[in-house]
């Protein structure tokens, strides 16, 4: 449908340029999912360490989902606090780091154990909680500043690559 409208000089010159813009599209966003998938693992492994759930697609899901999310200026630092705590306080952990043999599945959630100034007390909450914060600035200033501008570059020459084409092409 699209080849017919190729003939016309304005017309054709903009779907070429199109066609060339989407393959370096589809090349820019895997670049993005490098940079993301990168977060992604990384973010989980800090804030979760002592994960043994078995739902390796929810967990995939909400890493992704969380790295899309900040792209777009959805931080939520109240959020990590969050994730850090609920990720370093199973039953497990806390009776190893704390030395305590009271707690319980059930009681988990009602300890002073289970709050995120409790995990920065310990070494590995305070280092991961930091991490954590740096790798998402990090991410961050990467994929909103450096990328972005990449993408705008690679257009640009695009866009300047076929109109100089375009005149061969199309002859005017």
């Amino acid at each position: 449908f699209m080849r017919m409208f190729e003939i016309n000089s304005k017309i054709g010159q903009k779907l070429f340029m199109i066609r060339r813009m989407s393959i370096d599209l589809f090349f820019f966003i895997f670049l993005l999912l490098v940079f993301t998938m990168t977060y992604c693992i990384a973010s989980e492994a800090l804030m979760y360490p002592f994960n043994d759930n078995s739902s390796l697609g929810g967990t995939i899901f909400n890493a992704v989902k969380r790295a899309y999310l900040n792209v777009f200026g959805d931080i939520n630092i109240q959020g990590i606090d969050e994730n850090i705590a609920e990720g370093h306080c199973t039953v497990d952990s806390i009776k190893k780091t704390w030395k305590v043999s009271d707690i319980t599945e059930a009681t988990l959630e009602k300890s002073e154990y289970y709050k995120i100034e409790k995990v920065r007390e310990t070494v590995v909450g305070q280092v991961n909680y930091y991490f954590t914060f740096g790798l998402l600035c990090l991410y961050l200033l990467f994929v909103n500043i450096m990328l972005i501008n990449l993408l705008i570059a690679i257009f640009s020459n695009t866009y300047a690559d076929s109109e100089a084409k375009s005149g061969i092409i199309y002859k005017t």
